[in-house]
């Protein structure tokens, strides 16, 4: 059905059947900063009353404009827990070093071509990638997505460092930044 038919309160009646049907445990809103331009009355009474109802969590992703929501609705301020806020992963960090090079291994296991000659985990190549990726994850996957593109265009059985050159060329090339795969 149409996810605007009907009242509030009629629409929030089907989000809390879904919420059982599915048997959800936690509702994830991406990209939430986009709802600051709506009414933050109305937006701050919808998530107080999806929570009083389905007695389950939810949780606010987005740009950290989404804050803005924290002080519209004075009850849903007084549900909400603190921020957690996101940053690039440091590589001269050691725990971040360590998570981003535990991710890098769990990419490649998902990846449809196989690296020759390393591994994306590998010390030197993480390091080629967490700088040419800023320590983002979005742009690391995207790296990685363009060198297989890459690959494939080319009919290549394996990726090496040229195709990563390539990709991040494709992506973000700029004359001031070192492009760290060649």
């Amino acid at each position: 059905s149409d996810p605007e038919y009907g009242t509030e309160e009629e629409r929030l009646n089907r989000i809390i059947g879904h919420y059982a049907d599915q048997k959800v445990e936690i509702l994830l809103f991406d990209e939430s900063q986009q709802i600051t331009s709506i009414d933050g009355y109305v937006v701050g009474n919808f998530f107080k009353n999806l929570s009083n109802q389905t007695k389950r969590p939810v949780i606010l992703a987005g740009l950290p404009s989404v804050g803005q929501i924290k002080g519209v609705n004075s009850q849903f301020k007084d549900r909400r827990r603190s921020d957690i806020r996101m940053s690039a992963l440091d590589w001269h960090d050691r725990g971040d070093r360590a998570a981003y090079k535990k991710i890098l291994k769990a990419l490649q296991d998902a990846m449809m071509f196989p690296v020759r000659g390393f591994n994306l985990d590998d010390e030197a190549f993480a390091e080629r990638l967490a700088y040419a990726s800023g320590g983002l994850l979005r742009r690391t996957i995207n790296i990685i997505l363009e060198a297989e593109a890459v690959g494939r265009n080319l009919g290549l059985e394996g990726l090496t460092l040229e195709e990563f050159a390539e990709a991040w060329q494709k992506l973000y090339y700029d004359e001031e930044a070192r492009n760290t795969f060649t």
